[in-house]
């Protein structure tokens, strides 16, 4: 061999080497490196749940006395014990429930004064009226006329003495009062 062909070789083979070399250099700056970004991904929106009527599957319980022109009807919750009671022109609907009861009285004549350790107004069925707390355990709420104003309701709410316990029934009872309309 000619020492010119030997020289074209030997230049070809270096030409080579750098190009691989090159290739190499260049394939290893261009592959994607992992990042430690976060990533960040979309999500669909959730619609978020709507308020329930918390008494929405409760029962419904309706005071008919056939001697007054106007009654009422309530919703319970439906693990509540009712009992009623009714006596010419008044009556009186117990509702026992977690250790409380809820006492529904018409035109019954309570006695006694009232002396409460505080009180606020509420409204109960349309009419402004005061609720009496007379200590822990009893609540009482003013009598509410009929739409006759003939006839009363008042309302009362013993509780039991453990104070969170008392405090849930208390809340109840109050839902269970909103729920209160006059019917005749």
């Amino acid at each position: 061999m000619q020492k010119g062909q030997v020289q074209i070789i030997l230049i070809g083979i270096l030409v080579l080497a750098v190009v691989a070399a090159g290739a190499y250099y260049l394939g290893r700056q261009t592959t994607p490196k992992p990042s430690l970004a976060p990533v960040i991904t979309s999500q669909t929106p959730q619609p978020s749940p709507s308020p329930t009527d918390e008494t929405a599957n409760w029962k419904t319980y309706t005071f008919k006395n056939p001697n007054i022109p106007y009654n009422y009807v309530i919703s319970h919750p439906s693990e509540a014990l009712v009992n009623e009671e009714i006596k010419g022109y008044s009556g009186k609907t117990i509702l026992n429930i977690n250790g409380g009861t809820m006492e529904i009285l018409v035109n019954l004549d309570v006695q006694g004064e009232v002396d409460p350790v505080k009180s606020e107004s509420i409204n109960v069925a349309g009419n402004e009226t005061t609720k009496f707390y007379m200590n822990d355990t009893t609540v009482i709420i003013k009598a509410v006329p009929f739409p006759d104003a003939k006839n009363t309701v008042l309302f009362q709410f013993n509780l039991p003495k453990d104070t969170q316990k008392a405090k849930e029934l208390e809340s109840v009872f109050d839902q269970i009062l909103s729920t209160f309309k006059f019917i005749n």
